[in-house]
């Protein structure tokens, strides 16, 4: 199924900002944009994967939301969390202050477990953040055009088939 990829557009926007010269292929701004995402200390987040069936039915999800990552502690974030089944979806509000984690369903917030605050914490710790991503595996057969004007800044695009696995690895690594 091919796909449209337009976070490591914008990705790559963000993170290589106005270099001299620039890579040479997109499998190269692929690992440059690796290469800098653990870097990242704040944002706000903005990603949605859905897959469509032959028949137009559609499943996935929308993460999006401010954040800031902080070294041995826990982020401080609010992020949405939409599931898409078909044309019905279901938001939940993950909240993260720093010291404590929340999630807010149907208007009620819920503090997580302890044990599971902690285990956000190490996996951030551990895994240097964004830094685990390796988005060169993301995009089979990358193909590589001149984007759009984001904020000011020339981007890449980067078209290919979405490597399904690859991406639900590398999310759930993080």
């Amino acid at each position: 199924m091919k796909r449209l990829v337009l976070l490591l557009a914008l990705l790559a926007a963000l993170l290589l900002g106005c270099g001299g010269g620039g890579p040479q292929s997109a499998n190269e701004l692929l690992g440059e944009t690796s290469a800098n995402l653990g870097k990242v200390e704040s944002g706000d987040l903005a990603l949605e994967l859905v897959f469509s069936t032959k028949d137009g039915e559609r499943a996935g999800f929308n993460l999006e939301g401010p954040f800031q990552l902080r070294p041995g502690s826990l982020p401080e974030a609010q992020l949405d969390y939409t599931q898409i089944v078909g044309d019905q979806t279901a938001t939940q509000t993950f909240i993260m202050t720093g010291d404590k984690a929340y999630v807010r369903m149907q208007g009620a917030t819920f503090e997580l477990p302890a044990e599971t605050a902690g285990a956000v914490r190490s996996t951030l710790g551990t895994t240097g953040g964004l830094g685990v991503i390796d988005l060169r595996g993301w995009v089979r057969d990358p193909q590589l055009a001149a984007g759009e004007e984001v904020g000011g800044a020339e981007t890449d695009r980067i078209t290919g088939h979405l490597n399904v696995a690859t991406v639900v690895t590398g999310l759930v690594a993080i």
